[in-house]
């Protein structure tokens, strides 16, 4: 073992390094809401589980929209109310959160899930530090659409938004304007986190 200090904590490292389990941990722990379209996944639940032991592993807390516990009976199941209560436990997530990390990929077409850009402009608003990330991070909104939709077959809406953003640019600076960025992955949201 041997002593390292990193924002003015000392920690015990095994002499193999920094790998694993062992992975340098913030000294401030955060609450991270874990926004994103991943609820929509068939393994949903295994997919928050692992970015909340991601989030873990860096000394922070992974809030999910499903750790919610909504109180409804049967019949109110997959009702007008049953989404307010979602809309409001989901919420209470975010005011109680200290910062975002966003799942921004290319949701049912060449944009962010609108549920997920909803909950970047509620937390910018808020005034919390967001991250972002994509698998498609370095492209562009237009080259993502070119790869996704056939432009020629949308008449009304034919123009394209070209600043360089990998979604569109009220997320992209919402993202940047928050002290946050957008990166390739959650683990790299996570060290930018720990280094800010």
């Amino acid at each position: 073992m041997f002593t390292i200090k990193r924002f003015n904590e000392e920690l015990k490292v095994p002499i193999s390094g920094l790998k694993g389990e062992n992975i340098i941990k913030s000294s401030s722990s955060k609450k991270i809401y874990l926004a994103g379209p991943d609820v929509f996944r068939r393994n949903a639940v295994s997919r928050l589980n692992a970015l909340r032991k991601f989030a873990e592993k860096y000394g922070h807390e992974g809030l999910a929209p499903l750790d919610n516990i909504i109180d409804i009976k049967d019949e109110e199941k997959h009702t007008q109310k049953h989404s307010k209560l979602i809309f409001e436990a989901n919420v209470d997530l975010i005011d109680n959160c200290d910062v975002i990390i966003a799942n921004i990929e290319p949701f049912r077409g060449p944009g962010v899930d609108d549920g997920t850009a909803w909950e970047i402009g509620y937390g910018f608003a808020l005034g919390k530090q967001i991250w972002g990330y994509s698998e498609f991070s370095d492209m562009s909104l237009k080259d993502i659409t070119d790869m996704m939709f056939d432009m020629s077959r949308q008449k009304k809406y034919s123009e394209y938004e070209i600043m360089g953003n990998p979604v569109n640019l009220m997320i992209a600076d919402s993202i940047k304007s928050s002290g946050g960025k957008i990166f390739k992955t959650f683990e790299e949201c996570l060290i930018d986190l720990n280094n800010s």
